[in-house]
């Protein structure tokens, strides 16, 4: 019997990144006897574009896929509102199919898996690529002389560490982030910890660029 895994990604399918390095993956998967759904976040504008397209290929490869909707604005409310519906929707597919696995992709899905876990009892595979809450306080996208941001990186650095303890595999970019995770002292020896470099597909992107010309 196939696997159920549940991918939850709170980006899209309909995004270069989903094109080139995460259909591909999952694709690959699938054909080892992983039965997959993915929970993504599409915009609505590459919805519209690029989304039959998108449809068909996982359709054609047994990959089941609910999209939901992406939104910008208003800025904070936006994203509270995509967690709450990343939330339901993650617990309502998984009372229906029952997956053996949920996978998901960075901090904001990881969250939801995590959930779900503790609910559950479903494998949870903290699949993290980098150090987000960091890079986005080194990248000036979070101050932390800013009283609110300092918060949010606060918060999602809690959250980090409950990701690392509580997942029963973790997915890093590179060795040095797995040495670095081995040092923490919340980190669980008993969980493996698998490198996995960033790769890209390229020529999905070249076909959906002329499936939008069409």
């Amino acid at each position: 019997m196939n696997k159920k895994v549940l991918f939850i990604s709170y980006d899209g399918m309909t995004d270069p990144l989903g094109q080139s390095q995460v259909i591909p993956y999952l694709t690959g998967l699938n054909d080892k006897g992983y039965s997959i759904t993915i929970l993504s976040f599409e915009k609505k504008e590459k919805m519209r574009q690029l989304g039959s397209f998108i449809n068909d290929l996982l359709h054609k490869n047994n990959i089941q896929w609910v999209p939901l909707q992406f939104h910008r604005t208003p800025k904070i409310l936006s994203k509270i509102w995509d967690v709450w519906q990343m939330r339901y929707t993650a617990r309502r597919i998984h009372r229906k199919n029952k997956y053996d696995l949920v996978h998901c992709r960075s901090y904001i899905a990881a969250g939801i898996g995590l959930e779900l876990k503790k609910k559950t009892g479903v494998k949870f595979l903290f699949d993290m690529r980098g150090f987000w809450a960091d890079e986005k306080a080194d990248g000036g996208n979070w101050s932390k002389t800013h009283f609110f941001w300092k918060r949010v990186y606060d918060y999602y650095k809690k959250l980090e560490k409950k990701l690392i303890s509580g997942a029963d595999h973790i997915i890093v970019l590179t060795n040095a982030g797995k040495k670095e995770i081995q040092r923490w002292s919340f980190y669980n020896a008993n969980v493996p910890v698998t490198v996995i470099p960033c790769c890209a597909d390229n020529s999905l992107n070249h076909n959906s660029r002329n499936q939008e010309k069409n």
